[in-house]
């Protein structure tokens, strides 16, 4: 995924996107006349110009679409949670600043050790 590129198409102007397109070497992907056909903000592979997916404001919302090479990618990625740890170090150097090094637990002084190694 170190390929994709996202561009916000509303924030240059024509001159600006024929820069942009100089220097990412485009052939094929015409920055100015995605803009021109109302994408706001596109997201596409570098390595093979394929435009990915792009927004569209309508009525003060955005629009993403996919294209329908990628689609099926995105509607396959499941969700998942990243574990939370009971302690985190930001929280522990809080309560150090807060009530100093003695309010910490056994097992907060562990845990700093662990993090620390």
């Amino acid at each position: 995924m170190e390929n994709i590129i996202c561009i916000e198409l509303t924030k240059h102007n024509q001159k600006k996107l024929t820069d942009i397109s100089i220097d990412l070497k485009l052939k094929s992907l015409d920055l100015i006349k995605l803009k021109e056909l109302g994408a706001d903000k596109i997201w596409f592979n570098s390595e093979n110009e394929d435009l990915i997916s792009f927004t569209v404001t309508a009525g003060g919302k955005d629009e993403v679409f996919f294209s329908e090479g990628y689609k099926r990618f995105f509607l396959e990625i499941k969700p998942f949670e990243i574990p939370k740890k009971s302690k985190s170090v930001d929280s522990i150097l809080e309560k150090i600043t807060k009530y100093g090094i003695k309010s910490l637990t056994k097992e907060e002084k562990d845990f700093l050790d662990n993090e620390s190694k």
